[in-house]
């Protein structure tokens, strides 16, 4: 889908590519999805280039309505707080997915992607800067980890 083809292109770095394919090719999404996936993928895309403030407003236009893009909506939006040390809004965010997660009807592989990365998140942030071992302990265990598609973003952090 449109969205996968973003996901792959940012995961490969080529920004500028995905840059030119949302361009040439948000018209081609049903019309009903269109302004969302597009604000969406742009907000993928801002992120990915660490402006972080432009992925913002993106993200209010996206269509929360959409189970999926509520997950990555809230996932970003936790990375970008994590990124930029708005630790109150942080942990709001992250207890919000974790509330999500609990009381919505959301599939099996969700449910662990996305627990997985709170649960993970949750351990990096009680960590303390200084503690070498448990850091390395903790990349460790989140490269081990199976069906988490944040696990780059935190192996990265926990480097």
């Amino acid at each position: 889908t449109f969205g996968n083809i973003v996901g792959i292109g940012i995961k490969v770095d080529e920004l500028d590519w995905v840059e030119d394919f949302i361009d040439t090719y948000h018209t081609s999404v049903v019309e009903k999805y269109r302004t969302s996936n597009l604000s969406l993928n742009l907000a993928r895309l801002a992120f990915a280039r660490k402006h972080f403030s432009a992925a913002l407003p993106f993200l209010q236009q996206v269509d929360r309505s959409v189970q999926l893009n509520n997950l990555i909506c809230r996932s970003l939006l936790i990375k970008i707080f994590l990124e930029t040390d708005a630790f109150d809004a942080l942990y709001g965010q992250i207890d919000g997915l974790d509330q999500f997660l609990r009381r919505r009807e959301v599939s099996d592989f969700h449910r662990h992607n996305y627990g997985q990365f709170t649960k993970f998140l949750r351990h990096y942030l009680a960590l303390p800067d200084t503690d070498t071992a448990a850091r390395q302990q903790l990349k460790e265990a989140v490269i081990k980890s199976e069906g988490m598609s944040e696990k780059e973003w935190l192996s990265a952090l926990l480097s």
